[in-house]
This record gives structure tokens, C-alpha cells and sequence, in this order.
């Protein structure tokens, strides 16, 4: 007789993945929160609460006397808030310090994804924090799970007088394209995207999922986005086999306009729809791309209005070029506030 194999952690999660997306289900939490802690299920503890943003608060002990580098749960909620690009305005800025104050304990963290989090939050309270940040157009909904989380980019966008182009716009446009999107509810992992405008790569594109950076055509003078895809893990799967080192898998550049804009939402979502099928087609996606940046030429993404063709690379000598110029010190993860014109 054999014996039955047990379920995996993550096995456990893609199994809860398939038979609900938690965006659907707002009314259990709701409901949870009427009825209290006791009547949560231990499938919304150990994910579904995770892709609106929540985690159950830990003692505070963590890997020192936790299990597996982990404390252990207390009955309150950290709420993570997701802020795209870390732009917020200051009618934002209060809502969420007045909530810190209210629900947090006068505590809020800034994460390096430029999110806010807000600890010791009860689950009676949590409709009510989730309500005061939407009236204020902010949302925690993809903050956490395995979706595409807070697009992140330069902290100084429209305001370094040396940046190539303010990229937030394309941040929060991409934003709105997947954030709440039953499409890419599930996807294998979180899933990391950067957009950015300024020089300094400061968005740290290299350890994204999807990294879009601004540079400038070398001949034209003209600006476009270097896509890289992969992060750590396109190294990973080729550095160790002398593949290619480009994980700048495809550059492309010219005027920026809707052709380059449309390109780069192409691009994001092809390897968002990949990322989202999962298996070995996720892997097939890496090296495709991969195998495009040695070749410099390829089909690489397609949509609804057929096959985008990239031809041969342009300039992916200066994508590299760029790098080699950047400053050992760049600029880390941040927020900035732009002042409300809303009184």
C-alpha cells in the first residue's frame, strides 16, 4: 500500500489559487470582520488575505525565538498600503498617518517597493481602513500574493531636473492595467515590475520581474525604453552556464511616443500572461527572451494585433554604456508627496 503524499506548503497555495481569487471575495472579509477573529478560515490566514494586503502581525520576535525565521502570529493585521511609482499627494498623506495614529499605533513603515505599512491593525477595523483609503484613491489591494506587486520606480520622478522622461504616468497606467485584474490574479510568484525615467537606474531593474528604464538612442539622440526581464533568475538560469550575461534581454529605442508605449505594454504583458501559465512555459519565456538579446533580432511578443517583430537591436551597446556611466552610489527605494490640489 502506498502512502499518500503529503501536500506541500506552496502545493497548498496554488491549490487555494485555483478554487477562489481572493478579489472576488471581499464580502467574507466583511463579514470576518463582524464576526471576528475565530470565524476566519485558515486559508485566508495563510493566503487569501495576503492579495489584499494583509498579513497576520507577528510577536515581534522573529528569527531570534520564531520558527523558521518566522515569530509568531498575534491576533492583529499588518496592512500593507500600495503606493505605484511612491507617489502619493498630501490629502493621501493624511489619510494614512491619521490611520497609523488610529489603528497602528502612530507607526507606519516605508518598504524599499515604496509601500506603506501599518501594524497591530485589528480585524474588526479592517473594512473601515480599507474604506478611508479608497475614498482617498488609494488602494491595498495587490500589496501582497502572488500578483504583479507595487510597480515601483524613480522616488524623485518629475522633479530631477537630469531625468530623461517622468516615467510615472506609464507607472500608474500599468497599474490600472493589472492591479484588480482577474487575468493576473495567479501567477506563480510575486511578480516585479520597475519603470523609470532618470539616469541613475535607481529602480533597481536588475532584480525585477519586468525592468523598463528610459535611455537615450546613442546615434539619434532620441529616447526609449531598455526592457529587461528575468531579475535574479535569468542570471541565475544562464550565468552559470557562460549564456548570455545580457540580462538586458531586448533594448529598443527611438521616439518616445505610443509606439515605444505600446511596445513596453506588450512586452509586460506577455511575460505577465507566461508568468501566469506558469511550468515550463515560464521558463521557455526567459529563454527565448535571452536567446533574443545574443541574436539581437526575434519575434518576441505578440497581441491581439499580431506578432510586435523588434528586428535587430538597435542599441543594446547602450544600454550597457549607460550602466558603466552610473555613480557606485544610486538612489534607493523612496516615496515623494505632491502637494493636492484638492482642498
Amino acid at each position: 500500500m502506498t502512502e499518500a503524499v503529503k501536500e506541500s506548503k506552496a502545493q497548498r497555495v496554488e491549490r487555494l489559487k485555483r478554487e477562489l481569487n481572493p478579489w472576488e471575495a471581499y464580502t467574507d472579509i466583511q463579514r470576518f470582520a463582524r464576526e471576528g477573529w475565530d470565524s476566519v478560515p485558515p486559508e485566508w490566514f495563510g493566503a487569501y488575505f495576503r492579495w489584499w494586503g494583509v498579513y497576520t502581525q507577528g510577536d515581534g520576535v522573529g528569527a531570534i525565538g520564531g520558527k523558521g525565521g518566522e515569530g509568531k502570529a498575534v491576533r492583529h493585521l499588518m496592512v500593507r498600503i500600495r503606493m505605484p511609482n511612491g507617489v502619493l499627494d498630501s490629502r493621501q498623506l493624511r489619510t494614512i498617518a491619521d490611520l497609523a495614529e488610529r489603528h497602528g499605533r502612530g507607526i507606519a513603515d516605508i518598504t524599499v517597493r515604496q509601500n506603506f505599512q501599518l501594524h497591530w491593525v485589528t480585524l474588526e477595523s479592517l473594512p473601515e481602513v480599507f474604506e478611508a483609503l479608497w475614498l482617498s484613491d488609494v488602494t491595498t489591494m495587490g500589496a501582497c500574493g502572488d500578483v504583479t506587486r507595487n510597480i515601483t520606480g524613480c522616488p524623485v520622478a518629475g522633479f530631477d531636473a537630469d531625468e530623461l522622461i517622468d516615467a510615472s504616468p506609464l507607472v500608474q497606467e500599468a497599474t490600472e492595467l493589472v492591479n484588480g485584474n482577474a487575468d493576473f490574479y495567479n501567477l506563480p510568484r510575486k511578480f516585479k515590475v520597475s519603470i523609470s525615467g532618470c539616469r541613475a537606474w535607481c529602480a533597481y531593474p536588475e532584480v525585477n520581474d519586468i525592468g523598463l528604464t528610459a535611455v537615450r538612442h546613442p546615434a539619434s539622440g532620441e529616447v526609449g525604453f531598455a526592457v529587461r526581464v528575468g531579475g535574479a533568475r535569468l542570471a541565475r538560469v544562464f550565468g552559470s552556464a557562460g549564456g548570455p550575461t545580457a540580462q538586458e534581454a531586448v533594448a529598443h529605442g527611438g521616439r518616445l511616443g505610443e509606439p515605444q508605449l505600446e511596445f513596453a505594454h506588450v512586452v509586460a504583458a506577455h511575460r505577465l500572461r507566461k508568468a501566469r501559465d506558469g511550468g515550463d512555459a515560464h521558463a521557455r519565456a526567459l529563454r527565448q527572451l535571452a536567446d533574443a538579446s545574443a541574436r539581437g533580432a526575434g519575434k518576441i511578443v505578440e497581441n491581439e494585433r499580431g506578432h510586435v517583430a523588434l528586428g535587430r537591436t538597435q542599441f543594446g551597446h547602450a544600454l550597457r554604456n549607460t550602466r558603466d556611466d552610473v555613480e557606485a552610489g544610486r538612489i534607493g527605494g523612496g516615496v515623494h508627496c505632491r502637494e493636492s490640489v484638492n482642498k
